[in-house]
C-alpha cells in the first residue's frame, strides 16, 4: 500500500485522492502494479498498453510480483498509452479495482515470508475520465483530444479555441 499510495499522491487528481483515503484510513488495500515479466525492474520496461474504447479506457497486459496482490481490492496500475516498451514517456497509472471483470490474479508466497501475485488483465475496461477532468479545468472535453464527438469540419477550429482559452487565462494571470 505504501508504493501504491506514493504513485496515488504523486498522480493527485480526486479519483487518486477517493483511494488514497480509502488507504490512508484503512479501509482498502492497494497494491501498485507496476513490474512486468521479462522487464528485470527497469522502471521504464511497460508493455502493458491502455488504449481509448471510446470514452473509457481498455488494459492489455501482465505484471508480475504485485505485493500482496491477492489480498489487495485496487491496484495502480502502469500501462503504456504512447511510445514503446522501454521510453520513458507514455506511461500512465490507472486504478483498477481487484473486482473489475478481465483482470486475473494468482498469488503466490514471496521468498521474504510475504505474498505476491502475478495479473494478468485482458480487456479490462475503465470509465474514462476526461470529463472529470475537463469540468475541473472547466474546459470542454474535446480540448483534451476526446474526439469523439469532433468532426473534421470543426476539429480546426476547436484546436483554435482551445489556444485563445488557454491564452485568455494565461494573459489575465500576466495582467494581474
Amino acid at each position: 500500500s505504501l508504493m501504491a499510495g506514493r504513485a496515488l499522491a504523486a498522480a493527485g487528481g480526486p479519483a487518486s485522492s477517493a483511494v488514497l483515503t480509502a488507504v490512508v484510513e484503512g479501509e482498502m488495500l492497494a497494491s501498485l502494479a507496476h513490474c512486468e515479466p521479462g522487464g528485470q525492474w527497469h522502471p521504464t520496461h511497460v508493455e502493458c498498453s491502455a488504449r481509448r474504447d471510446g470514452g473509457d479506457w481498455l488494459l492489455e497486459g501482465r505484471k508480475v510480483a504485485v505485493p500482496w496482490g491477492a489480498q489487495a481490492q485496487t491496484f495502480v496500475v502502469s500501462a503504456r498509452t504512447a511510445g514503446t516498451s522501454h521510453d520513458a514517456g507514455g506511461i500512465s497509472l490507472f486504478v483498477v479495482p481487484a473486482a473489475t471483470g478481465g483482470v486475473v490474479v494468482s498469488g503466490y508466497p514471496g521468498i521474504d515470508g510475504s505474498r505476491c501475485a502475478d495479473i494478468a488483465m485482458e480487456g479490462v475496461k475503465l470509465p474514462g475520465q476526461l470529463e472529470e477532468i475537463a469540468r475541473i479545468y472547466q474546459l470542454p472535453p474535446v480540448f483534451l483530444q476526446d474526439l469523439t464527438k469532433a468532426t473534421l469540419s470543426n476539429s480546426e477550429q476547436q484546436d483554435l479555441h482551445f489556444v485563445k482559452h488557454t491564452l485568455a487565462q494565461s494573459i489575465k494571470r500576466w495582467e494581474q
